[in-house]
């Protein structure tokens, strides 16, 4: 089915049920993305969940730091203890030097 394992397909899909997380609780987050060993397949019992966030393009003017710093740690939260792993969150609209080769393994929720 679509060149996915049956682990990633797996939390593929588990990812996909949570993806509504932000949205149900801050309208802010427009969209949620799996990267790192888990969207590559190559993940170990080891592996964090890495994560990707892209928030609505007014967030600074409509929300406060607070209310985004509070929302990461529901959704790091809500999947660590769906799956046991630590959560790593990674903000698309940042300017990190590592957004490019982040964005190159996305596997959109």
């Amino acid at each position: 089915m679509y060149g996915y394992t049956l682990p990633k397909l797996f939390y593929y899909c588990e990812i996909y049920n949570l993806s509504d997380l932000g949205a149900k609780e801050d309208s802010w987050i427009v969209d949620i993305a799996l990267f790192g060993s888990f969207a590559r397949d190559e993940q170990t019992v080891y592996s964090d969940i890495d994560i990707a966030i892209i928030k609505e393009k007014n967030f600074l003017k409509t929300k406060s730091s607070y209310n985004y710093f509070d929302t990461i740690g529901k959704i790091k939260s809500k999947i660590k203890n769906k799956f046991h792993r630590n959560i790593d969150v990674f903000d698309l609209d940042s300017s990190s030097t590592l957004k490019q080769s982040i964005e190159k393994e996305l596997l959109y929720v």
